[in-house]
């Protein structure tokens, strides 16, 4: 009898362990459900605007799309990192006639200039590449301070749904961005060495920069407009 009995309440337990059960499964499916459908409006994000994700979630879910909010907003700060290389002052102070005078014949300094200011795009722009990338999106969830289920709901968001798609199309054109800003800082140091190796034979007048011969002038004027 006793066996019966104890036959029955294991039993009544497992149905219990199998409803419960059920229910989380249920309860996970309609949060992962909420939680695809709140960041819907990542997709085809510009790098203009900052990330609002109006929140339908609960509990864990909720630090899940914080952690995407968070990731979002770092890479468009990155973005934005990157984007001033393109509108240094500086720069384009440098390739002036006042710098012209006041830093050649040699132009250590603006060459020096150009050289660090090169090193630190690449720093940042690599950076800003690699953010797009499956390994470093990994990498992050890896960091998270969840467990691997959340971690694995992070990258589910973030490399299996078209958002992974915005990320590629956007690596296209920073990589085509890094190409012709690296061309301007090479130029720009060309057109120094080009000046200092040249030294007797240009002058400034009247504000502008003149050779002594014609064919100086084209190779001037080549350099200097490769990168207008």
């Amino acid at each position: 009898m006793r066996r019966h009995y104890l036959f029955y309440l294991f039993l009544i337990f497992l149905v219990i362990i199998i409803f419960i059960g059920y229910f989380v499964i249920i309860g996970r499916n309609v949060q992962e459900a909420k939680l695809f459908s709140d960041v819907r409006v990542l997709e085809g994000f510009s790098l203009d605007s900052k990330v609002e994700l109006s929140s339908t979630v609960s509990s864990s879910y909720i630090e899940v799309e914080d952690a995407i909010s968070d990731y979002f907003d770092s890479f468009l700060e990155q973005y934005q990192t990157v984007k001033a290389y393109a509108f240094d002052d500086k720069l384009v102070s440098l390739l002036s006639v006042s710098n012209y005078l006041e830093n050649g014949p040699l132009f250590q300094n603006s060459i020096s200039y150009v050289e660090d200011l090169e090193n630190n795009f690449l720093v940042d722009m690599n950076k800003l590449l690699s953010m797009c990338d499956e390994d470093f999106m990994e990498e992050y969830a890896k960091k998270l301070d969840f467990s691997s289920y959340y971690q694995d709901l992070f990258l589910d968001v973030m490399v299996h749904t078209s958002i992974f798609d915005q990320f590629q199309n956007y690596k296209q054109q920073f990589l085509e961005s890094k190409e012709q800003i690296e061309l301007v800082f090479q130029t720009s140091i060309s057109v120094f060495e080009f000046l200092s190796s040249h030294v007797d034979e240009w002058k400034v007048e009247n504000d502008e920069i003149q050779f002594s011969t014609e064919e100086l002038v084209n190779e001037y004027q080549d350099l200097v407009s490769s990168i207008q």
